[in-house]
């Protein structure tokens, strides 16, 4: 089983990875790890591609999870084709 937390980190900007880090976020809710304040935080986060939510956390005072593995990027880059 991969572990929620290692999307924590996803890259801040990449289309997606908002939502990619609130999906980890509910999981770790969801097993107790992370209290609903620091869930709301990923969740209104998670509009917002380029907004950390870490960064959030930090400034109101809250927990920040500790994150996993360095996750790879969301999608594999286009190559060109001859």
């Amino acid at each position: 089983m991969t572990d929620p937390a290692r999307f924590l980190d996803a890259p801040l900007g990449q289309p997606g990875s908002g939502r990619v880090r609130y999906g980890a976020a509910m999981a770790l809710y969801a097993q107790g790890q992370i209290s609903a304040e620091v869930l709301e935080v990923y969740r209104i986060a998670s509009a917002q591609d380029g907004r950390d939510p870490a960064m959030i956390l930090r400034e109101m005072g809250l927990p920040v999870p500790k994150s996993g593995a360095i996750p790879q990027p969301l999608a594999a880059p286009e190559q060109d084709k001859p």
